[in-house]
């Protein structure tokens, strides 16, 4: 519980400074998460991340459309607190997963409050809720 406090208080004050074009200090704000969460921390060293890598993600997603915060959650930044979406990030990044959908993916997971984020799950049985986010032409 007092983990979960923690992963909030830290998430909370990232999204703040990131909303307020503060993107540094808030990956710096994750950083230090991170050197307290040693599951995040392992997630993110076994993909060969670093800070710069959070900083990318971050970019990535807001270039990606999923700057906006759903339910509470500024997406780009709430999706490295949790190790689940921070691996689909990560696999955005690396070119396995089109940024465009891992934004979509992402914000409709934080606009449903999903206890779980499986898109993979949505992309075999061929039905997602993405098509809410997706652009129109």
């Amino acid at each position: 519980m007092i983990r979960s406090f923690r992963r909030a208080r830290a998430m909370k004050a990232a999204a703040a400074l990131c909303s307020h074009g503060r993107r540094v200090d808030a990956v710096n704000g994750v950083w230090a998460h991170y050197q307290k969460d040693p599951a995040l921390a392992r997630v993110l060293e076994a993909a060969g991340g670093d800070r710069a890598t959070l900083s990318r993600i971050v970019v990535s997603m807001e270039l990606s459309g999923a700057g906006v915060s759903l339910r509470g959650h500024y997406v780009p930044v709430s999706a490295l607190f949790f190790a689940d979406t921070l691996t689909y990030c990560l696999r955005s990044l690396a070119g396995q997963v089109d940024p465009a959908h891992c934004a979509r993916e992402l914000m409709c997971y934080f606009a449903s409050g999903a206890i779980d984020f499986s898109p993979e799950r949505s992309v075999r049985t061929g039905k997602t809720e993405s098509s809410r986010f997706a652009a129109t032409p």
